[in-house]
Parts: C-alpha cells; structure tokens; sequence
C-alpha cells in the first residue's frame, strides 16, 4: 500500500471515529423518552404506570414497557400472581423510600434511594403540570357532554382537544376518529366507567391515529373504572388522573397510566406503545455512518 493510501485510510478512519464516539457519547448522556412533543410528560414520559399519591395493589396484572412508579411516602406496591402476571416483562419499580413493597413478579427490580424519590418527585411535578395545561385548553369541537352509548367524534390532523362530562359505557365503544400523526386531548370533567365482556368496547380509536398521541386527561377528581370479562374493555390511549382514581377490574389500557391510587384485578393489561428514544435513533444513525466508513477504509486498502 502507498502512502497516500495510508494517509488516505487515516483520515477516512478518524472522521469514523469522531461520528461513533458522537452517537455514543450522546447515548450516554441520554435523553427523556421520546412521547407526543404537544404533550411533554418529561420526567413522567418514562412510566407504564406512575402512582403519585396512594398505593398500587395488583393481582394477576401486568405492566409492559415502562417503569412502574410509587411516588409517595406510605404507601404500598404489591402485584401479586396470575396467569396475566406471566405477561410481566423485566422492568424497574421505582418505590419512595417511605413506603413498602409487598408481593411482585420476579423481574421486576425496586430501586430505593434518595435519588429515587428526587425523580419520582419531579416526575409527578411534570405531569401534574401538563394535566393542568391541557385542562386550560380550549375544545376544537363542540363539547360531547355525557356519553352514554356507542359513539363515534370524527376529528381532524394537528392537535384536537375534546371536552366531555362522564363516559358510562356497558358493552359499547366511543371511537375517536383522527389522521395519522394527529394528537387527541380529552378533558373529563366527570368519570369513566366502562362494562362489558365483548372485544371491541371501550375507548377506541380510527382512521390512524396511534394510542401515543391520544391523552384522556381527567380533571374533576373523577375515576377510571373498568369491569367485565377478560380485558376486552380496551382503553387505547393514556390516562391522566392527578386527582382520583384508576381500577381495572379487568381492562386493558394501551398506554400510560398516571394516576393517584390504582388497583386492578382478574387480567388487567398496561402496555404504553414503546418509542425509540432520541439517543437511541442517534445510536442507529451512527452505526449506519461506522459500517459506512469501514466500507470506505476497505475500499481504500
């Protein structure tokens, strides 16, 4: 090999090195996971379930895709066994130090520190703030009122805000219908109560929006209550309840849930549609530009 290729290979090899060691570096310093950008959870963006003020009492449930989190002192994290608690994935429970631990799958980890409760503090300062933010929103649709029967509000793209008192649904569906990429907020003034045991009742959704954009953001104190058989009261969407209570017994929520006390029972399911986060693309990127550059270097030699 000459030395111009030496050089040559030299040169190609360092730009390789300083775009990976970029990509790793912004890797370890990271980033809050990635949700809807018109609805920043910060510090709660990273939680399949965030319980802020009261106790988290699980049977034959599951959590996927996120932490699970106990915020305050006092309280008790139990999620007992359960042919749905095979579902379990490996995850973190970050639990206050105050407060115990009952009861729980084998690979879920409880992190208990100082540091712990700092995060756990401000995360419920983060979503409290936006619960608040999004109860400021003016609606871009008439107002629903109560929902008592099947439904279904036809929506545009861009960020929707819907206002509606109580949702009581007995084997039935209210359909949110919006574009691909679009973001629905709906305020609840009032409760959600949701029945039945035939799939394809709940909260819904069509057209193409996805359950990461859509937000049911309860701001009267109300509940979340779902019942019935199996978890075919489907939820997809998160829940925000900085005031009242979750409890699904059963129920399946295809998102996050953020919430002051929760309970569920007999095959309940939370499962928030993972994201990669921004260091992650970052990483992605930087080992398409490294096998790049090794094909150059080798073309080179």
């Amino acid at each position: 090999m000459s030395g111009k290729q030496v050089n040559r290979a030299f040169r190609v090899g360092l730009a390789c090195s300083v775009a990976f060691g970029f990509a790793a570096g912004q890797m370890a310093f990271g980033t809050p996971p990635l949700g809807d950008p018109l609805v920043p959870l910060g510090d709660a963006s990273g939680f399949s379930l965030l319980v802020t003020n009261g106790s988290i009492n699980s049977s034959n449930s599951a959590f996927q895709n996120g932490d699970i989190g106990l915020a305050a002192a006092g309280f008790t994290y139990a999620q007992s066994g359960g042919g749905q608690s095979n579902l379990q994935q490996p995850t973190d429970a970050l639990v206050n130090t105050g407060s115990t631990v009952g009861n729980i799958p084998p690979v879920v980890t409880v992190i208990q520190n100082s540091s712990t409760n700092a995060f756990l503090a401000q995360a419920v300062t983060d979503a409290t703030n936006e619960s608040n933010t999004l109860a400021a929103l003016t609606p871009t649709v008439p107002a629903l009122g109560n929902v008592n029967g099947a439904e279904t509000v036809t929506l545009s793209s861009g960020k929707n805000v819907v206002s509606v008192g109580n949702i009581n649904l007995n084997q039935a569906a209210l359909t949110l219908s919006a574009p691909a990429g679009a973001t629905i907020i709906v305020n609840v003034t009032g409760s959600i109560t949701l029945n039945g045991g035939n799939p394809g009742n709940g909260l819904r959704l069509a057209g193409g929006v996805t359950p990461n954009n859509v937000f049911f953001n309860i701001i009267g104190g109300g509940t979340v209550t779902t019942t019935g058989v199996g978890a075919a009261e489907d939820i997809q969407g998160s829940i925000l309840n900085l005031q009242g209570d979750v409890g699904l017994h059963p129920g399946e929520v295809v998102g996050q849930i953020i919430t002051t006390k929760f309970s569920s029972s007999s095959g309940a399911l939370i499962s928030p549609v993972p994201v990669p986060e921004p260091s992650a693309w970052v990483m992605i990127l930087g080992g398409l530009g490294l096998l790049r550059c090794l094909q150059r270097v080798s073309r080179v030699l």
